[in-house]
């Protein structure tokens, strides 16, 4: 009896993983605002293949939450390094680096999104990005990271927050009746604008870090 009780638990778990769905998470765009006088100092980053191609998974029951969070890191760091230098150019390798003042290489230290038990709570979403960067001599090169989080900080940030769209096709809704017949929004754009608020804050730090470092106007 408890051989035929293992095989079912065991044909169960195949059964649920085979059948599980994987839903998209769409991460909106972020507003970095620009400098007054952006810097003329030409910025080369230089992504690994693996960072721009990295998946983050968040499961539960029969769903797979799926983060490209690889490829909106790489549009996100353009943005925002956009914001407060006129050049700026990436690359897969490390050729050309000697035509640049400044060369960047991130790192995605750790994402986590875990998918919240009642969900209209917010995804308690946590970044930390990591920059080494190379800049021109007599200046050595350093270290800096960028954490970030879901919780907004402040009044613009909420701003921020309640423009980012939440609406789009329909990738995968909770299908959770009140008793009188209403449904919880899809889950997957509503997770998406904790984690863009999360690299937003990363990254605007990261910049305030190169600022300081690199004693940028």
């Amino acid at each position: 009896m408890k051989i035929l009780s293992k095989i079912i638990v065991v044909m169960l778990s195949v059964v649920l993983v085979a059948c599980k769905t994987t839903a998209p998470v769409p991460m909106p765009k972020t507003p970095f605002e620009p400098a007054t006088n952006m810097s003329q100092k030409k910025v080369l980053v230089i992504f690994d293949e693996s960072f721009t191609k990295h998946l983050h998974n968040e499961s539960q029951l029969m769903m797979i939450f799926q983060y490209d969070i690889g490829q909106y890191l790489s549009h996100a760091i353009k943005d925002s390094l956009s914001s407060k230098y006129e050049t700026v150019d990436f690359s897969l390798t490390s050729e050309n680096e000697g035509n640049y003042d400044i060369v960047i290489t991130p790192r995605l230290i750790k994402f986590e999104a875990p998918v919240p038990i009642q969900v209209y709570l917010r995804t308690k979403s946590k970044i930390e990005i990591e920059y080494s960067v190379t800049p021109k001599a007599p200046l050595k090169p350093f270290n800096i990271k960028g954490f970030g989080d879901y919780e907004l900080d402040s009044d613009k940030e909420e701003k921020v927050y309640d423009s980012l769209s939440v609406s789009g096709p329909d990738i995968y809704y909770y299908d959770v009746s009140t008793g009188i017949g209403m449904n919880i929004p899809n889950y997957s754009y509503v997770a998406g604008r904790d984690s863009a608020i999360a690299v937003r804050q990363s990254l605007i730090s990261l910049l305030t870090q190169l600022k300081d470092r690199l004693k940028d106007t």
